[in-house]
């Protein structure tokens, strides 16, 4: 996500060897936590990552 800030729940999912629901899990997770956040629509958005 620092990388490719456009990158999509298929991509990551592919890339951890996860399925989409539990990268969606994941993703919400990271979000609750305050790790990562969503800027603009889900489809056309990007990701910022918070450090």
């Amino acid at each position: 996500m620092k990388k490719d800030k456009r990158i999509s729940i298929k991509q990551l999912s592919k890339m951890f060897g996860k399925s989409k629901t539990s990268m969606f899990r994941i993703i919400e997770k990271l979000k609750t936590d305050g790790k990562i956040r969503r800027i603009g629509s889900e489809k056309s958005g990007t990701w910022e990552v918070i450090e």
